[in-house]
């Protein structure tokens, strides 16, 4: 039979959490990257993330909506000072089960992602003596001063097209090609490439173990590559949950982000890496249907 035409309201991964935040590999390098998972210090933090979709489903086309953001709170190690993280990201998307090809329904989507927030670089200038001549050291050498410098606050962009499958344990698998530009760039130069990603979602009563892993890779050479952009990227995220109630679960996770630059400054990967526990709701409400 035909699938019923159906709407629905998706909550997807809305966790409250307490987690440690990790870096590896070099951090200067990558100061002007507009992304919160690259330039953010080690820290400890307790953040409020997660997304909230409109679907409507129908044995033809799939058609969902919605918004995902984040938002943290955090302690860093060298200092006392509490700051703030976050993002939000509106997304939409078609899936095309009429066109079905080898069991996979075509894709497409459009995204916009900004932040309230601003990364940060460190920037470095001469101290000036009381003559306004730069200062020196005993060595004579310049004496130097560093200062935070907000990056441009990220206005992101992304289009996507690829095939989605879907089923039980594999809850989503795709490959696509990807389309995207910051326009907090001063530079025109779009990022073309292609992703893989997989979910998995596992029963092993009364627990579930779940998996999200994504790999993006963006083409060298074309237009202006600079180092505010990325080049690889890989993301994981790994966690094991306990029911509490409905579709509320409390669990522990650890989250891996992985990434490469694009020019030789950047040539060398970084990780940063999120263990944690929380509680997660995933629920999909469908008003009106049993």
């Amino acid at each position: 039979n035909a699938k019923e035409p159906r709407w629905a309201i998706d909550f997807q991964k809305v966790e409250f959490v307490a987690s440690r935040y990790s870096t590896f590999g070099p951090r200067d390098a990558y100061g002007e990257v507009r992304e919160t998972r690259v330039t953010t210090q080690e820290n400890t933090s307790i953040a409020g993330r997660g997304g909230v979709f409109l679907r409507r489903d129908a044995a033809s086309v799939d058609w969902l909506t919605g918004l995902r953001a984040d938002f943290a709170l955090a302690t860093y190690e060298d200092d006392a000072e509490q700051e703030t993280a976050d993002s939000v990201k509106a997304l939409t998307e078609l899936q095309v089960h009429a066109w079905a090809v080898g069991g996979g329904a075509p894709y497409v989507n459009v995204s916009y992602e900004t932040e309230f927030t601003p990364t940060t670089r460190l920037e470095t200038e001469p101290v000036l003596d009381p003559d306004g001549n730069p200062a020196l050291d005993a060595d004579g050498n310049p004496i130097l001063r560093e200062f935070e410098v907000d990056n441009p606050r990220k206005k992101r962009v992304e289009g996507g097209l690829g095939l989605v499958w879907s089923g039980e344990v594999v809850t989503s698998a795709r490959i696509g090609a990807v389309v995207g530009h910051d326009f907090a760039s001063e530079i025109a130069d779009p990022e073309v490439g292609g992703l893989a990603s997989v979910s998995l979602l596992v029963d092993l009563s009364p627990l579930t173990w779940s998996f999200d892993g994504e790999l993006r890779y963006y083409l060298p050479g074309l237009g202006e590559d600079d180092p505010t952009e990325l080049g690889t990227i890989l993301q994981a995220r790994t966690s094991l949950l306990a029911p509490v109630v409905g579709g509320l679960s409390m669990g522990v996770f650890v989250d891996l982000y992985g990434y490469r630059g694009q020019v030789d400054a950047t040539s060398d990967p970084g990780a940063s890496l999120i263990t944690g526990v929380g509680l997660t709701f995933d629920r999909f409400l469908k008003p009106g249907y049993q």
